[in-house]
């Protein structure tokens, strides 16, 4: 039997246009390659390469499990590159929100809800579980006066904390009520007041 082969190098290259966007390459020592596609959704190009390490260096009994081994040292989330984020990536509010034109209504309590660059959301300025807020939406349907719900994610907010948090305000029943009681949008407090004498 022969000297099973050893990964002397790995890369992974985006494939654009691809159904199979990111594609993973392996040198072999004795100079041949393999490569595999993974069916990923990666929205932005990127390279990684990996030299010959000892953490690499793995002898295995079939080449057809190179791949195995390569994917648990890369890890499944690089093939998914930078994190799409509000201002460069979000889709657009939903329809039914309002936005600074529309701006707060005439003596309408106002209670901001914010989701920062790693995702974490406050609500009037605290801290709040993805479930809290969820909970205080709610909650905030049943007060009188009905506020004004204003979700302001930062520039940098990933786009997956947005759209959950944009979930839970559609299917709320403040969000649903006549009038704009849900908005989204920067700098709330500067939007201009509607409806007054």
């Amino acid at each position: 039997m022969g000297k099973p082969d050893e990964v002397a190098a790995a890369s992974i290259a985006p494939s654009p246009g691809s159904s199979y966007p990111c594609t993973i390459i392996t040198q072999l020592t004795g100079g041949s390659s393999k490569s595999k596609s993974l069916d990923v959704n990666a929205r932005y190009g990127w390279e990684a390469d990996i030299e010959k390490s000892p953490s690499l260096r793995h002898a295995l009994p079939m080449k057809q499990r190179l791949m195995i081994v390569v994917l648990a040292l890369l890890g499944p989330a690089a093939c998914h590159g930078p994190q799409p984020t509000y201002e460069a990536d979000c889709s657009v509010p939903p329809a039914s929100f309002g936005t600074a034109k529309e701006g707060i209504g005439h003596l309408t309590p106002l209670v901001e809800a914010t989701i920062d660059h790693a995702g974490a959301i406050k609500w009037a300025g605290n801290s709040v579980s993805i479930r809290d807020f969820e909970s205080y939406v709610i909650r905030a349907g049943e007060l009188l006066p009905m506020p004004q719900l204003i979700l302001n994610p930062s520039p940098d907010a990933p786009c997956e904390s947005v759209e959950r948090v944009r979930t839970i305000l559609e299917k709320a029943e403040i969000c649903k009520a006549d009038g704009r009681w849900c908005s989204e949008g920067h700098d709330p407090k500067n939007w201009p007041i509607v409806g007054g004498p």
